[in-house]
């Protein structure tokens, strides 16, 4: 919020003068594109894309593919050139490619942290909420950054006399950093990409109460876990704009090391304690 403050000001008075700054800046004319004509459009973050153009305005041109519709903003374009031409070398260009410089983003998401068995007690399938921000260093590989939190209730054994349980359910909060590998190009629509990392998880048990008809009841107090996670997966992503992706991943998290008096490292075998987890989300450039 106090960097939209600051940029705020410098939006407005950017509008009041588009025309003249997107010709002192671009050096692109506007007037002499001719709609239904088919163009290539670069991008300043080295995107491009290659349409018909249905529509300029004062703000934007509209773009029109074989997958999509796009409308971009003249601020972000760098260059436009017809369909069978080249773009000329730009700071993006070196030995006739694009230099890369990395992409920046935010994610979000949501999805499904699966059944799961944790040291003999059985959870069901819980939601998960997912976000970060990340960066690229080449188009093939990246960092990020990620904040989860998911909640799986306690599946409760009713099968010994006329026991009842209450509560128990397992919350799991985690930061992890990850390495993401394999297309990740900002001017391709589909990437499919890998992902592996770790992290610190917490996994905080509510209070369970028991108990057996009128003769015995017992409340167990909450616990709290402390470990160190392994996590594996994969992603695939689409993008629907320039700088907009929408985006799917699956991935299975581990603990490795716990963080307690008798704490242990045993990555064999603490793999059946690991959430399997299915998510979908948003991908935002900056």
């Amino acid at each position: 919020m106090k960097i939209f403050m600051k940029i705020f000001p410098a939006i407005l008075i950017i509008s009041c003068t588009v025309s003249l700054s997107y010709s002192q800046q671009t050096g692109i004319d506007y007037n002499r594109l001719a709609t239904g004509s088919e163009y290539k459009v670069l991008l300043t973050n080295g995107w491009e894309t290659e349409g018909m153009l249905l529509k300029v305005d004062s703000n934007s041109v509209v773009i029109k593919t074989e997958l999509k519709t796009f409308r971009i903003n003249k601020a972000d374009i760098d260059q436009i050139v017809s369909a069978g031409n080249e773009f000329s070398k730009t700071e993006y260009d070196t030995d006739n490619s694009f230099q890369f410089e990395g992409r920046k983003f935010y994610f979000a998401g949501t999805g499904i942290k699966f059944a799961s068995t944790y040291e003999n007690n059985s959870f069901s399938s819980g939601i998960n909420f997912q976000g970060g921000i990340g960066r690229t260093f080449s188009n093939s590989s990246g960092i990020r950054g990620v904040f989860q939190y998911s909640k799986n209730p306690r599946i409760h054994d009713y099968s010994y006399y006329s026991s009842n349980y209450e509560g128990g359910d397992i919350n799991i909060y985690s930061v992890t950093v990850d390495y993401m590998f394999g297309n990740l190009r900002s001017t391709d629509d589909f990437n499919i990409y890998g992902i592996a990392g770790g992290g610190i998880a917490v996994d905080h048990f509510t209070k369970m109460k028991y108990s057996n008809g009128n003769e015995y009841s017992y409340e167990y107090k909450g616990q709290t876990i402390k470990k160190i996670n392994i996590e594996t997966g994969a992603g695939f992503a689409y993008r629907v704009s320039n700088k907009a992706q929408i985006c799917t991943e699956i991935g299975y998290e581990f603990p490795v090391l716990y963080l307690e008096s008798n704490s242990y490292f045993n990555p064999f075998s603490s793999v059946q304690y690991g959430h399997l987890s299915l998510k979908a989300g948003m991908i935002m450039d900056f």
